[in-house]
């Protein structure tokens, strides 16, 4: 399960950083500094989609939870960011309720979303089932 779900299961706060420098290392270390999950900004910051699954990795290796703020409510973009090892994600310009559905179903698998099937870093970490929970996986 997710660390910070987790966390908030047992009613416990959760700490996170915030990341706009380009860089794993900077990640890796950040994550090391007793921080429940990390933030890697893609909306205000340089970081590139391949740069940020670097630091996504280097913050889960750091003991962190990777989260991106995406730059917009994309569903290709947070599906590919989800594929790519982002267990939550914190959009920008939700308005609305449309807006908050537009994000529901890109974070879900059918028949709740159209999520397309594609984890890659996700089966690493939670096995070939991870489809099956992937909705108590994310935040």
């Amino acid at each position: 399960m997710n660390r910070v779900r987790q966390l908030w299961q047992e009613g416990k706060p959760v700490v996170a950083g915030w990341l706009q420098l380009p860089g794993a290392l900077h990640a890796e270390a950040l994550a090391r500094c007793d921080y429940d999950a990390i933030v890697v900004d893609l909306q205000h910051s340089p970081i590139d989609f391949g740069m940020a699954v670097s630091m996504m990795s280097a913050i889960e290796l750091g003991g962190a939870e990777p989260f991106v703020r995406v730059a917009a409510n994309d569903g290709s973009e947070i599906g590919k960011l989800l594929d790519n090892g982002a267990y939550g994600i914190i959009s920008p310009m939700i308005n609305d309720a449309g807006d908050a559905q537009h994000l529901g179903r890109a974070v879900s698998y059918p028949p709740r979303g159209d999520r397309s099937f594609g984890p890659r870093r996700p089966n690493l970490r939670f096995g070939a089932n991870y489809h099956a929970q992937a909705s108590e996986t994310l935040v």
